[in-house]
């Protein structure tokens, strides 16, 4: 509307030589909102659904490394997989969970599962029902094992990220340095303000092969902290 306003604006300036009026545009004026949680995941979702990517948010970047170290598949691929008897982990969203008896009386779940615009829906049956089923928070990320049966998924293993400890499966992150070390001084500058963290990894370096002692950082890393240190030369290993 700004864009259209200011472009009446100027077609009325060269059709009108001799109007010295001048014409007012309004500013825009933008509604700040502050989103929960899950509205910022559901906002994220709704991006990536619309125009192929997340703007405002990506939750999943929290989880960066336990998808890489736990994950061995995406929720995509998992639908999409043509009928075989694989089970894969993945890193999805629950969104709601449905309680179902069978003819023969057994009670089953229906989980709901969602990411990036995909969605599903896998089974718990019998063990896995007392296994999975109180670890499960709707609306919130999970890593959830699945098999494939033909077209029937089940889910054979839950659990919350939030509750994963990363160091339990991640001892340290190495960062391999590039040969050209005119990048060294951005590099040490990017991974101090924007990865340090006291709680986190310890973070080295490698170069020429070598691992070095110092400087070692403690750090959190997502996915845009791992693109950042490729583009400038780096190689990471978790």
């Amino acid at each position: 509307k700004y864009g259209q306003k200011f472009q009446k604006s100027q077609n009325v300036g060269q059709m009108s030589l001799f109007d010295t009026e001048e014409i007012e545009i309004e500013p825009i004026r933008l509604e700040k909102k502050e989103l929960s949680e899950n509205g910022l995941l559901d906002m994220a979702e709704k991006e990536h659904e619309l125009i192929g990517l997340s703007i405002t948010h990506d939750p999943y970047d929290d989880y960066f490394l336990l998808e890489k170290t736990l994950c061995t598949s995406t929720l995509k691929d998992v639908i999409f997989a043509e009928e075989n008897t694989n089970t894969e982990t993945v890193l999805c969203k629950i969104t709601k969970t449905e309680k179902r008896t069978s003819k023969t009386g057994n009670e089953y779940y229906k989980i709901y599962l969602s990411r990036d615009g995909n969605d599903t829906y896998v089974y718990l049956f019998g063990d896995d029902i007392r296994g999975n089923l109180g670890k499960i928070i709707a609306g919130k990320i999970h890593i959830v094992r699945i098999m494939s049966s033909g077209n029937m998924l089940s889910a054979k293993k839950i659990e919350l990220c939030d509750r994963i400890n990363i160091d339990n499966y991640v001892g340290k992150i190495l960062v391999e340095l590039p040969n050209n070390l005119s990048n060294l001084e951005r590099i040490r500058n990017y991974i101090h303000f924007n990865m340090k963290d006291d709680n986190g990894l310890n973070l080295y370096f490698r170069y020429s092969g070598e691992v070095l002692d110092n400087p070692v950082f403690k750090v959190k890393v997502n996915n845009e902290n791992c693109c950042e240190l490729v583009d400038l030369g780096c190689k990471i290993f978790v």
